[in-house]
């Protein structure tokens, strides 16, 4: 969680900079800021809380500084808010910074309802929002705009390639724990302005960073990259700690994710 996110920072501000370049004075009046949706005393505050100091605002923090603090001069500045795990607040925090704060990008935005609720707002404000940690395929089928980017897995891609995997193990009887919220619902079913000119360079840009190598962000917003498929291992093949997992294969990206071919975004053009 905390690498993707400390990831996808790190390469808006580089992929950003060059189309920036030329409107410089423009970005923010002049401050170049970033904003994280995160979940800080709901469900999911465990991972991406501020916690200790180790979450995601910390992990983007570092980006920020690791990259040098400015884009072509201009200071970057993180803002963090809680949307509580609540569709309404996560819909209403982004209007207030696009609008009166001039937040430049939103970033991570946990769990996949509060994701939908900022995807409409940052289509309507046309401004850019990067997913990290929702999951519905939603984002990059019906729900796509031309300014959200979906950055690491989502319920397609887990389906599909831990389906495979059991199928050709002899798998043949499937049971459903759900979870009972827009990701739970989708995995099942499953089984020219800033923002443009932005968004225009990292889709041109490969991705090679923390997280993903030759990685890349399709017309739909889709970040397609390998998805890697791990068996927990028994206790008796446990021989150091954290040694939990055996790597059982690596699927490339145009094989994990929805293809285009079946995808339900309307930004995307089939023959």
């Amino acid at each position: 969680m905390k690498l993707r996110t400390l990831s996808i920072a790190a390469a808006l501000a580089c992929t950003g900079a060059a189309p920036f370049h030329a409107q410089a004075q423009g970005i923010s009046n002049g401050v170049f800021k970033i904003g994280l949706i995160l979940d800080m005393s709901g469900l999911y505050s465990d991972i991406t809380g501020t916690g200790t100091g180790t979450g995601p605002a910390t992990a983007v923090k570092m980006a920020v500084e690791d990259f040098g603090g400015k884009v072509n001069g201009k200071p970057i500045e993180v803002l963090v808010a809680d949307h509580q795990n609540k569709a309404d607040i996560a819909a209403n925090q982004p209007r207030e910074w696009y609008d009166v704060d001039k937040v430049d990008a939103i970033l991570d935005v946990a769990a996949s309802a509060p994701a939908l609720a900022v995807a409409t707002v940052a289509r309507e404000k046309n401004r850019i929002a990067v997913f990290s940690s929702p999951g519905a395929s939603r984002l990059t089928n019906e729900a796509c705009t031309p300014v959200t980017i979906q950055y690491t897995y989502d319920t397609f891609a887990l389906a599909n390639v831990t389906g495979a995997a059991v199928v050709r193990g002899g798998g043949d009887t499937w049971f459903f724990l759900s979870a009972d919220y827009a990701f739970g619902s989708v995995l099942e079913k499953d089984t020219t302005d800033e923002s443009g000119a932005v968004m225009a360079r990292m889709k041109s840009t490969p991705i090679n960073d923390l997280f993903a190598k030759n990685g890349r962000i399709r017309e739909d917003g889709r970040m397609v990259h390998d998805m890697t498929l791990f068996q927990v291992k028994k206790p008796s093949e446990s021989k150091t700690p954290w040694d939990y997992y055996t790597l059982k294969e690596t699927v490339s990206g145009d094989k994990a994710f929805t293809p285009l071919l079946a995808s339900t975004c309307p930004l995307v053009k089939k023959s």
